[in-house]
C-alpha cells in the first residue's frame, strides 16, 4: 500500500471515531480491497490507520453502531466522503471475496446479528 502524504490525511478523518486497539490472540487482519486505510479481522473487528510512528502504521479500533438490526461502520475513502457499511459484509469481502452480485445476504449461523466473526458468517443467495 502507498501512504503518501498520510500525516495530513489522518487528523481530518478520524477525530474520536476510534478507540485503542487491544490485540486478540490469533486474530487475523486483512486490508479491505476498497477502503485502503481499513483492515478487517476474522473476529469481526475493523481497524483504521490513524498515524505513522517509526515508519509503521498505527491503528485504532473503529467503533461500529447497531442500526436496523445489524452492526454498521462508517467508512471514509477521503475527507468528507463517507458511507455506512455492514460489518458482516466487510468481513466476508475480505476473507471470502464473492464476484456474484446475487450473493448479498449474510446469514449469521448462531442467529446473533452482533456476532460478526468469520466462523459465524456465510454468503447466501438473495431471496
Amino acid at each position: 500500500m502507498q501512504y503518501s502524504n498520510i500525516h495530513s490525511y489522518f487528523p481530518r478523518l478520524w477525530r474520536g471515531d476510534y478507540s485503542e486497539l487491544d490485540e486478540i490472540r490469533g486474530e487475523k487482519w486483512i486490508a479491505h480491497p476498497i477502503y485502503k486505510y481499513y483492515s478487517v479481522s476474522d473476529k469481526g473487528r475493523i481497524r483504521v490507520a490513524i498515524g505513522i510512528e517509526d515508519g509503521r502504521l498505527i491503528y485504532g479500533l473503529l467503533i461500529p453502531s447497531f442500526s436496523g438490526g445489524r452492526l454498521t461502520a462508517k467508512l471514509k475513502l477521503m475527507p468528507g466522503d463517507s458511507s455506512k457499511k455492514y460489518v458482516d459484509v466487510l468481513v466476508l469481502q475480505c476473507f471470502y471475496p464473492c464476484e456474484i452480485k446475487d450473493y448479498v445476504f449474510v446469514p449469521h449461523k448462531n442467529g446473533e446479528e452482533k456476532d460478526c466473526s468469520l466462523e459465524n458468517l456465510e454468503w447466501d443467495c438473495k431471496s
